[in-house]
């Protein structure tokens, strides 16, 4: 009796043998193995092949994951960028009404500083013309000494007369040692006064007076110089004042990237402070002397 062997059958990848039933189907049995193998080979391979492919494609799959989130990351960054430079042009937008309007009230500011200066230059130069008049006659008397002679002296006399024989109707009676005080023909004002009108002093030398005459134009002109050289250093400072500003708004905004409107609005508010601050100082200081140079 012949024991049956097993025949040949698949289990999932993989052949398994079942011997035939007798001996005479080896032959067939063997090509049948050999196909087998083939085939299982062939399997096998594309097995392999499938796995590689799928590996191949989950990295692939992983990269353009990891670049779509690198992708949506720049987008949200984007987004948020846009709603910044949004609401900066808004802003932006809006105040420029409002820098318009400052400019313009800190120009009328700087007008006001400036004609309050040029009241203080005023004011400096009376101080300094009244504080030059009470001056001895040996200070007189050296001021003409410096100048010159006794025709300088009749010239600066005749000088002061003049104007007063064109505008007025005078007379006039001089005689050796004597100074009569004119009578200007203002009877409004004199008619009242009796004969003190007309008062002859007496023992008086006609050149003190003439030095008198002397040291008031000296006065006059040196008055006239200082407020010639303030109009002067007025002119240089308004001048230093524009460059240096324009050189300021272009110097902050090369740094801080704030844009010239900006720039100038700052510099302007810090103007502004510190010319309060100087006010204040001198509004607290009425006693400071402010010396011509």
């Amino acid at each position: 009796m012949v024991r049956p062997l097993p025949s040949i059958y698949l289990d999932n990848e993989f052949a398994c043998i079942k011997l035939p039933n007798s001996f005479d189907d080896m032959d067939q049995f063997a090509m049948d193995m050999a196909i087998l193998m083939n085939f299982q080979k062939d399997v096998l391979k594309a097995v392999k092949s499938i796995k590689k492919s799928n590996g191949d494609k989950n990295a692939e799959n992983a990269k353009i994951e990891v670049e779509n989130r690198r992708l949506k990351q720049i987008i949200e960054e984007n987004s948020r960028r846009d709603a910044e430079f949004k609401s900066q042009i808004e802003e932006l937008e809006k105040s420029k009404a409002d820098i318009a309007s400052k400019n313009a009230e800190l120009k009328t500011e700087v007008a006001k500083l400036r004609c309050d200066f040029e009241e203080i230059k005023s004011k400096r130069i009376t101080t300094d013309s009244s504080e030059q008049l009470p001056i001895s006659l040996s200070a007189k008397n050296e001021t003409i000494s410096k100048k010159g002679t006794d025709k300088l002296q009749q010239e600066l006399f005749n000088t002061s007369l003049e104007p007063s024989l064109q505008d007025h109707s005078i007379s006039k009676n001089i005689k050796p040692g004597q100074i009569e005080i004119f009578k200007i023909t203002r009877p409004e004002k004199f008619e009242s006064m009796d004969g003190s009108a007309k008062c002859i002093v007496n023992s008086f030398d006609i050149n003190e007076v003439l030095q008198h005459l002397a040291q008031l134009c000296d006065t006059a002109i040196g008055a006239k110089d200082r407020a010639l050289k303030a109009y002067q250093e007025e002119i240089i400072s308004w001048s230093l004042y524009g460059r240096n500003f324009e050189f300021q708004v272009d110097e902050m905004n090369s740094k801080n990237k704030i844009g010239e409107k900006k720039a100038r609005t700052l510099i302007y508010n810090e103007i502004e402070n510190q010319l309060s601050i100087l006010q204040s100082r001198i509004s607290n200081s009425p006693s400071l002397e402010i010396t011509p140079e």
